[in-house]
This record gives structure tokens, C-alpha cells and sequence, in this order.
């Protein structure tokens, strides 16, 4: 099966340039490789094969806090590192910055890469996506009062609010622009919170929720607008006296 991938800009070449990053249709774990290891292998049962490689690596391990670099020829070497800067010639390296290094050797490399096939992902478009939005006054989601504030929650909505084309609006379905928030309480990649700026047409009670930002200084303007219609109160008036003549409702 080829292997899926998607092209991704690096921002610090002159002039731009692009890198491949893979991206794998799963993961497996321990007991779906033995599985499969006794599937082609039907007199080793996967239990057996799972003890075995259990046994196999904790070995391994004890061997690599013996300090020995471990070889399993043809397959991969590992060895373990220390990273971070000491203060002095005779500190004593931290625990925290102790890891192991897993190399494949080379014939594992080299088989890899002959026989590798590639599959580009579709290629999408970095926007604002705005998962749930809540009237953090009444708990309510897709509803919002006048000078009611709002919490979004999402991937990537956070936006420059010094910029005028960026930040969150509000627009109504009489609207075509929208009115960007200048009260924003809480503007981060996963939650916002502001206070919409709603039509002063009182007839007016639906209205969509967008976020316009950029992801560079010199990005284009990306927006990404809530699935859903959100309501304030509309109040209707009819015949009789106040407040008997006022229906309240969204």
C-alpha cells in the first residue's frame, strides 16, 4: 500500500521550498504484530509470539543501562544519549535529558527505499476552524443576547486583533460585511471570547459567527465561520399596553 504524504512550505528558505511529511494510515501495537507475525507463522501462537518479544526487549533495555550499545545485525542498533548543557567539566548528566537512539541499519534502509511507493494527501488550506460556541451569560450555545459575550473553542481561531481585517464578526442574514468584536477578553489558537458588535436593525436575530486571521505577518486573510446560525432575542410588538404588548423570543 502507498505510503501517504503531504508537501509542507518551509518558511525559513530563501527562496521558499517544500518538505514531504508522511503520514501513516494507522498504528499498531504489540498485539496486532503478533497477530500478524502468527498469521505467516501459524506454529508460533500470537500469545507466545507477544512473550517472547516482551522478553526479547526488556533484555534489551537492561542491557542499554548496563551501558553496552545494543547491535541486532541487519535490523537496528541502539544506544542511549544524554542531552542538555552542563555547568561544569564534573557535573553529572540529568536523568531528564537521557534518551535512546534507535538507527536502522543499512540493508533495512536500503530495502525500504527500493521498494517505497508514494501517495499525495489533498492538498488543504490552513483556515480557522470553529468547533462550539457558547453564551457564556446563559450556558446556551447558538444563542447570543445583546452585549452578551461569547466563547468559541476550535483549532487555529486565534487571530491579530490590531489588524482591521482580522478578528471575530458577526454578521446577520440583512448584512453583508459584519461588525468586528472590540472586546476581546481571550484570544488564543483554541478558545476566544469577545462580545459581539449585533445589527442595530431590531428585526434582525440570526447571525453568523466568523473568525478572520493570518498565519504569517504576510499570509493571506484566511476565514472559517461557525456551521451554525446563532439567535439573540428578538421582541415583537403588537397591539395593547406596555409590557403586555411585547413578546419576547428567539
Amino acid at each position: 500500500m502507498p505510503v501517504p504524504y503531504e508537501n509542507t512550505r518551509n518558511s525559513v528558505t530563501s527562496p521558499p521550498s517544500w518538505y514531504a511529511k508522511l503520514k501513516p494510515y494507522d498504528v499498531i501495537g504489540m498485539d496486532e504484530m503478533a497477530a500478524l507475525v502468527s498469521i505467516s507463522n501459524p506454529t508460533y501462537s500470537a500469545d507466545l509470539v507477544s512473550q517472547v518479544t516482551t522478553l526479547f526487549f526488556d533484555t534489551v533495555w537492561a542491557q542499554l543501562l548496563e551501558g553496552k550499545f545494543v547491535t541486532l545485525e541487519g535490523i537496528m542498533s541502539l544506544k542511549l544519549t544524554a542531552r542538555g548543557n552542563l555547568p561544569l567539566a564534573t557535573s553529572t548528566p540529568s536523568t531528564d535529558g537521557v534518551d535512546v537512539a534507535v538507527s536502522a541499519s543499512t540493508p533495512v534502509r536500503n530495502a525500504i527505499r527500493n521498494t517505497i511507493q508514494f501517495t499525495a494527501l489533498p492538498v488543504t488550506e490552513k483556515v480557522p476552524n470553529i468547533e462550539y460556541q457558547e453564551d457564556t451569560g446563559s450556558e446556551i450555545t447558538d444563542y447570543i443576547v445583546d452585549g452578551g459575550t461569547l466563547l468559541l473553542t476550535g483549532q487555529d481561531i486565534a487571530f491579530t486583533q490590531t489588524n482591521s481585517d482580522e478578528g471575530m464578526f458577526a454578521y446577520n442574514t440583512l448584512e453583508e460585511h459584519g461588525e468586528k468584536s472590540t472586546n476581546v477578553a481571550w484570544n488564543k489558537a483554541s478558545r476566544v471570547i469577545a462580545t459581539p458588535i449585533l445589527a442595530a436593525d431590531a428585526s434582525a436575530n440570526e447571525y453568523q459567527i466568523q473568525i478572520r486571521t493570518r498565519y504569517t505577518e504576510s499570509g493571506s486573510l484566511r476565514t472559517g465561520t461557525y456551521r451554525n446560525y446563532i439567535r439573540s432575542p428578538l421582541t415583537v410588538t403588537i397591539a395593547g399596553d406596555y409590557p403586555l404588548n411585547c413578546l419576547n423570543g428567539v
